[in-house]
């Protein structure tokens, strides 16, 4: 069983929700968020240990 966290950050349902399943078959603990704030809000008490990230989000860049 994989012990890794990723963060999944996308404002597409379907894509953030592809991505989630995929890496939740494969063992992984996910969190997904749909914009930069939630994500904010959120990694501080997920602490990802790798992130999959928009790169065009609504409030912001996924490269920031």
């Amino acid at each position: 069983m994989n012990t890794a966290r990723v963060a999944v950050v996308d404002d597409d349902p379907d894509v953030r929700e592809l991505v989630q399943e995929i890496l939740l078959t494969r063992g992984y603990a996910v969190a997904s968020y749909e914009d930069v704030g939630q994500a904010r809000a959120g990694l501080c008490d997920f602490e990802p240990d790798l992130m999959v990230v928009d790169v065009e989000l609504p409030d912001g860049s996924g490269l920031d």
